[in-house]
């Protein structure tokens, strides 16, 4: 079995030399292909409890597939699918199934998920009767008929949220918004209890028995029945050596906020039965008894439930995916890439972008030359760059942008002076600083025809062009930005809080004490110094770094035992914060043992 990525230009001529498998020029093809093949499944049976089938699911399904040994198939996987765990993958996944139905995206949402089959079935025989069955008689009421009659939809849906292929998930992005709104739209009104039976690997099992009283998170399409004897019928006939039988008993209450819609779908599908329920994947429950029955069969019993509210990295998602969903902007794959960021961040697991890095480059063959909606995804491919560190491929985009933007004479203010911020950070990062100060000087003419002279995001223009003063050494004009950056303050008093405050104080002081003028760096120091002890937490090195600057001053004052005093304020707090062992801790203590009085 030989699988080939490349590229369009050799894509034929290796089909000539070699007997390959399938060729791919897409990434995300090439990888769910190869673990279809691979029959890596997040399913140990088909749930149907009807025994009918169509005709032209089979006629029109190239993944249509004899029975297997479950035996076999499990002995076949490589590893334990972690299709329980609510972990970070889990929670990038739900996130962006939930997001990406709200995406606007150039390219046509069903063109994307044909090119997308063809990659992956490429040498299929029945792809072509499959592409035009489907773009003839496919409609958003017959979503959840497709994932049954078509299994390889399930399949691929399922490996996709497993393995959070993003990109995949966005060429998905009408079949995974139609079965939502199925299921939201038609959604059981009242609390049911249902039953699922199925063989899972031991692993599996062991798993399951240490999560009792815990949340766990199903990866796949749960698809239940409220006839016990009808769902038994799902595992009657197999093979269980090497595994362990289980039905799950699930209690579902649809009022219940913030849970996953779930609704009986024997009306859209003629595979199903009447009382078949079907849960959205990605669905929680919590894992409330396990009961050992009769005839080595295990009944672990389940309540339907909404995020877990002990996990704050699960409940900071929550807040992330409202923010975006909610938004009145709506989302492009700009803000998705943000998105994909801020979840990045939030679980210390950074979203590899390359899963949308090639979308940006196909929307972007797809415009003219000239066409101004090329900024956005020049803008997108800067951060994306950006997130790499890659500074000088991200100017590169960032450049292009703003270059475009002018040759067609844009007024988008909000773009403008996003790119002109972002210009400024890289040209300081690079130490560019006569760059960085050109772009902040822009982004402030930009604000202030914009929102006055006394707009509030003028304080941090200018915080940012004192600093690259700092960096050149001329402190007279840091000093003269920062003062123009607190008579805004001042005026917005009330709006800025402690923090901001403290850090202008501080570092106003800070010029002073580089202007060796010690009273008045010794006089905003305490004022920086009031400020952050208006915070209920006052354990920072922040407020560490005051102490011992104010410590600092009063010894070039002379005042040794103010000196001494907030040198040793100052050790006090380093020690709290990091032990006796912090270097701050040492090179305070030298001060301390050469200050005579």
């Amino acid at each position: 079995m030989i699988f080939i990525y490349t590229d369009k230009q050799h894509k034929n001529k290796i089909i000539l030399l070699f007997q390959v498998k399938g060729t791919f020029i897409d990434l995300s093809a090439l990888e769910i292909a190869l673990r279809m093949d691979l029959n890596i499944s997040t399913d140990s049976t088909v749930v149907n409890t009807s025994n009918e089938t169509t005709t032209e699911s089979i006629v029109n399904n190239p993944s249509s597939e004899p029975e297997r040994n479950l035996e076999e198939e499990l002995s076949q996987q490589q590893c334990v699918l972690p299709i329980y765990d609510v972990d970070a993958s889990y929670m990038i996944s739900d996130g962006c199934f939930q997001v990406i139905p709200f995406i606007r995206m150039e390219t046509s949402a069903k063109d994307d998920f044909i090119c997308l089959y063809k990659d992956t079935y490429r040498n299929s025989s029945e792809t072509a009767d499959f592409i035009k069955h489907f773009e003839n008689t496919y409609t958003p009421n017959e979503a959840i008929k497709w994932l049954y009659e078509c299994p390889f939809i399930q399949r691929f849906l399922e490996i996709i949220f497993i393995y959070h292929s993003i990109e995949s998930m966005l060429m998905c992005r009408f079949f995974i918004n139609d079965i939502q709104n199925l299921l939201q739209n038609h959604m059981c009104n009242s609390t049911i209890e249902v039953y699922r039976y199925e063989i899972i690997s031991n692993e599996q099992w062991s798993y399951l028995k240490k999560s009792k009283d815990q949340i766990i998170a199903v990866k796949y399409f749960f698809l239940a029945n409220t006839d016990r004897s009808k769902a038994s019928q799902s595992i009657a006939k197999q093979d269980s050596n090497n595994a362990k039988r289980v039905v799950f008993t699930v209690e579902a209450n649809p009022k219940l906020a913030g849970v996953k819609p779930f609704a009986k779908i024997g009306p859209f599908s003629s595979i199903n039965d009447e009382n078949d329920v079907l849960f959205l994947i990605g669905s929680l429950f919590k894992l409330t008894d396990i009961v050992e029955e009769s005839n080595d069969l295990i009944n672990i019993k389940l309540t339907l439930c909404a995020a877990d509210t002990t996990n704050t990295n699960q409940i900071a998602c929550e807040q992330i995916k409202m923010k975006y969903m909610s938004s009145s902007d709506g989302i492009d794959l700009i803000v998705f890439g943000q998105f994909l960021s801020d979840l990045g961040k939030v679980l210390d697991k950074p979203v590899p972008f390359n899963h949308i890095e090639p979308i940006f480059q196909t929307c972007l063959n797809k415009l003219a030359d000239d066409d101004l909606k090329r900024c956005r995804y020049y803008h997108g491919l800067g951060s994306i760059a950006f997130e790499r560190n890659d500074l000088d491929k991200s100017l590169e985009w960032y450049q292009k942008s703003l270059d475009l933007n002018k040759q067609k004479q844009s007024n988008d203010h909000t773009y403008l002076t996003e790119i002109y911020s972002n210009l400024g950070k890289i040209y300081s990062f690079k130490q560019q600083l006569p760059e960085a100060l050109d772009s902040y000087n822009e982004l402030v003419q930009l604000y202030r025809n914009r929102l006055g002279d006394d707009c509030t995001k003028l304080i941090w223009c200018y915080i940012n062009i004192a600093l690259i003063h700092e960096k050149q050494t001329n402190f007279r004009d840091e000093l003269s930005y920062y003062y123009r950056s607190l008579s805004i303050m001042n005026k917005h008093y009330q709006s800025i809080d402690e923090e901001q405050r403290t850090t202008l104080y501080s570092n106003i002081g800070i010029v002073y004490a580089n202007l060796e003028e010690y009273h008045l760096a010794l006089g905003y120091f305490r004022t920086a110094l009031n400020e952050r002890l208006k915070l209920q937490s006052n354990m920072s090195p922040l407020l560490a770094k005051l102490y011992s600057n104010i410590g600092l001053v009063c010894q070039y004052l002379n005042d040794i035992q103010q000196a001494k005093d907030n040198y040793t304020k100052a050790k006090q707090i380093y020690e709290q914060l990091n032990g006796s062992d912090d270097p701050n801790v040492k090179s305070i203590q030298e001060i301390l043992q050469n200050l005579t009085i």
